[in-house]
């Protein structure tokens, strides 16, 4: 990707940051404020913004089949944790450019993404009732348990 492009993706990225003073994450489901925040994003920036993972707990946050080979490769042994992956692409005589930023298991989100047995029994209910059938388990700290994934049509960035 040229970096004229680069440099406009983190001038988008950077300045959208306006879109989150609405949330408070303290004491709140950090997958349901993502899910808030992205559509946000997409609303105002006219891209493209979700979180997903190979390991569902919301069906509504499937991977696309880019999202699935990328998430793979994110998981693999020989890439870089914590790197993301970014390619341009012409789908249906348009460009696009996608990225995929990991997301890695931190402490806190084992309380929803760990090990089965040692959820709260108030958390495994939630989760039973409204996801049943949740996927998004079993993690342990630095797993890839996920991606942010990011469409961007090019046309929208180069006059």
């Amino acid at each position: 990707m040229p970096s004229c492009i680069s440099f406009k993706l983190a001038t988008i990225i950077s300045f959208r940051f306006d879109c989150i003073v609405n949330y408070s994450f303290k004491g709140v489901v950090p997958a349901v404020v993502g899910s808030q925040v992205a559509n946000d994003f997409s609303l105002m920036a006219g891209h493209k913004l979700k979180q997903t993972s190979l390991r569902l707990r919301n069906p509504a946050n499937a991977p696309d089949e880019w999202e699935k080979k990328v998430l793979k490769k994110l998981q693999s042994s020989g890439y870089s944790k914590g790197v993301g992956f970014g390619e341009t692409l012409e789908t249906e005589n348009k460009k696009i450019y996608r990225y995929m930023k990991p997301i890695c298991a931190e402490k806190a989100c084992l309380e929803c993404h760990g090990e089965k047995n040692k959820i709260k029994p108030a958390i495994k209910h939630f989760r039973e009732r409204k996801y049943p059938g949740d996927q998004a388990f079993g993690y342990k700290e630095g797993d890839i348990r996920g991606g942010i994934s990011i469409t961007i049509l090019l046309e929208q960035l180069i006059p």
